[in-house]
C-alpha cells in the first residue's frame, strides 16, 4: 500500500501491516475536556472522503492513551472524571463506531481501578498495560474476575516499571511464568 498522509487536522500513516490515525500534536484526554474552554473534539467525518477506506478493514482501533492516574490512585476524583471526561470519551468513541466495529484499544497505566467500569462503559474493549505495581492493580486474578468478561487485558502481570523495563531476560521470563 505504501505510505501516505492526509494533510488535514489529522495525520494518517499507512503501511502493509496497518495504519495509524492521530492528531499531529498527539493528544491527552484533557484535550477532550478542552472544548469547554477552547477547541472541539476531533471530528472523524473526514474519513468519509478518505482516499482508501482503511477504517473498513481495521482489526483493532487504538490507541486512546492518557495518563490520569498515578501509583497511588487517580489524579482527580471519579466524580470529576465522570462529569468532564466520560462524556467526551463517549462522543469520540461513538464517532469511531460510525466507521468500524473493530475493538477499541486504550493505553492507560497507573491505579485506574476506580474507573474501570467507566472505561468499559464508554466502549473500550482492550486495556494495556496492567501496571501491577500501582495500587489496586496487583491482584490480576481479581481484575480478571471483575472485568475479564468485558475487557481484554493486554500486557499485564509483569511490573512494567521495573522488571519489564530494566530486568534481565531471565527475570522477565521468571516473573511471567509466576503470573500465569
Amino acid at each position: 500500500m505504501g505510505n501516505w498522509t492526509l494533510l488535514d487536522q489529522h495525520t494518517i500513516r499507512s503501511d502493509d501491516f496497518g495504519f495509524t490515525l492521530r492528531k499531529p500534536e498527539g493528544g491527552w484526554y484533557f484535550d477532550l475536556v478542552k472544548p469547554t474552554w477552547e477547541s472541539p473534539v476531533p471530528d472523524l467525518k473526514f474519513l468519509d472522503d478518505f482516499p482508501w477506506p482503511a477504517h473498513l478493514y481495521a482489526d483493532i482501533i487504538g490507541e486512546f492513551a492518557d495518563d490520569y492516574a498515578g501509583q497511588e490512585g487517580p489524579m482527580f476524583s471519579p466524580r470529576l472524571y465522570r462529569e468532564l471526561i466520560v462524556p467526551r470519551q463517549r462522543r469520540a468513541l461513538e464517532m469511531v463506531r460510525r466507521y468500524t466495529d473493530a475493538p477499541i484499544f486504550m493505553h492507560q497505566d497507573g491505579a485506574i481501578r476506580p474507573w474501570m467500569e467507566d472505561i468499559i462503559e464508554v466502549g473500550v474493549s482492550i486495556l494495556n498495560p496492567i501496571q501491577v505495581s500501582a495500587k489496586g492493580m496487583g491482584d490480576t486474578a481479581a481484575l480478571e474476575r471483575d472485568f475479564g468478561d468485558r475487557l481484554v487485558f493486554w500486557g499485564g502481570g509483569i511490573d512494567t516499571q521495573s522488571t519489564l523495563s530494566f530486568g534481565t531476560p531471565d527475570e522477565v521470563l521468571e516473573t511471567s511464568e509466576v503470573s500465569r
